[in-house]
This record gives C-alpha cells, structure tokens and sequence, in this order.
C-alpha cells in the first residue's frame, strides 16, 4: 500500500487554516502508541478506531509517541543465539533454564561470536550464565518484527493518521525503537528483562519515560499485552489511561 503523503499533507493544511490557533491549547495529554505495527495483527476495528481518534482529538492531544520493536535475528531471546550439542537450535517457545545451560543442554551458538565481534565465545557464555542466573530461565520467541522489514512498519492506517496529526498540529510524531539490543529481550517498552550485566548497556528507556513524565495525562493504545508489561511499576505513578 504506497501512502500519498502530499496528498494529505494538502488536506492536512487546508483543515489547519479552517481552524483558529486558539483551537490548539496546550492539555498536557499524550497518547503513546507501543507496536501499531503490521506484525500487531491489531484488528482492523480497534485500528479504525486509534486513526478516529488522534483525527478527532487533534486539539486535545498535545504529543504523539510512538514505541515500536525492531528485531535482531540474532537476539538473545531467538532460536539463533541457541544451539545443542549438534548445533541444532531451539524451537520457539523452548524454555532455557540456568540448570539447562550448566549442565550442557544450551549453549550460545559459536557462530554468535562471529556476528557479536565484540565478544568472543568464552565471554558470551559467561554473560549467558550471568543472565540466566538473574531471570532464571529463558523464553524462545518467535521471530516478529525485524529490523527494517515490511513487519516492523507502523499500520498504513495508523500511520496516514500520524503523519496527518503531525501537520495539522505542526508537531513531529516522537518515534522511540526499542528491543533492537542482540544482548537483551524486552516485553516492557521501557525496561529489558535484565541489564547492567558485563558493562551492557542498559537500554533502559529513561528518554522515553522522562518524555511521558512530563504530560498531565497519558493514554496508552496498541498492543495490550505489550501496554501490560510497560504499565507494571514505572508507570504506577502517572496518570495513565488505557484506549480501549
């Protein structure tokens, strides 16, 4: 699906101009997307319903944020870091234990040294046995939005809505990749499951949540179980709603 931008940027200036300045007063409310991607599988309804929305509230909704996964083939939580003793790799969903690490079941792949320059297969086994240790086991993903691929792109909706949004209010949409580190897994858009290992860097998204700190109110839409994991702890404390 190829996006006339010019179009609507042309549709976008003429709504603008039949409108007042006083129409766009500073709410303090942003509205952060986490993976309005095309690998969401978001159903096409609630899809309608985001685009009615930043469209509808262009002059309520002061900031736009979008949090959106970028994939490594190589990563930590995908087959290809794994292997066996026959260097055979794990299925998705394959759970990776400390005592399976220990005791020679899994390993990180040999061939992950030579990807990973930085770290040579002696280091990144003992940066394995470190991580294991702290979050104890391991969960298999599938392999979903990878980096630069037609997956990891924002809906086509969603994103004519954006770019719509954006010159109406003359405002640039906050774009804010996350779980792209071949060292570290994500579920929260905020946070890995574990960090500050060997000198890693942290990737924690402080950025981000200092951004949203800063709003009266939040408002949170896209996928759930990703909004879920983001909301438990560092969001406690914002007066953050759901878009159902």
């Amino acid at each position: 699906m190829k996006i006339d931008y010019d179009k609507i940027f042309e549709e976008a200036i003429r709504f603008r101009n039949s409108l007042s300045d006083k129409t766009f007063a500073n709410n303090d409310i942003c509205l952060a997307l986490a993976d309005p991607q095309i690998s969401s599988n978001m159903p096409s309804e609630y899809v309608d319903r985001i685009c009615e929305y930043i469209v509808g509230n262009i002059s309520k909704v002061s900031r736009i944020a979008v949090f959106y996964k970028q994939n490594l083939t190589c990563q930590i939580s995908h087959s290809m870091f794994w292997a066996d003793k026959l260097n055979r790799h794990p299925n998705p969903k394959t759970v990776i234990s400390i005592e399976d690490f220990e005791n020679g079941k899994w390993k990180v792949s040999s061939n992950m040294s030579k990807t990973l320059p930085s770290k040579d297969e002696n280091a990144l086994n003992d940066y394995a046995r470190s991580y294991l240790s702290s979050v104890k086991q391991i969960k298999i993903k599938s392999y979903g939005p990878m980096m630069a691929s037609i997956n990891s792109a924002i809906d086509p909706k969603i994103d004519e809505a954006l770019f719509f949004y954006s010159i109406v209010r003359r405002s640039q949409v906050i774009y804010r990749a996350y779980d792209n580190n071949p060292l570290l897994s994500f579920n929260s858009i905020f946070s890995p499951e574990c960090q500050g290992l060997f000198g890693v860097e942290s990737a924690d998204n402080s950025r981000s949540m200092n951004l949203l700190k800063g709003f009266r109110e939040v408002i949170f839409a896209g996928d759930r179980k990703v909004i879920t994991a983001s909301m438990e702890g560092k969001l406690k404390s914002m007066n953050v709603k759901v878009f159902d």
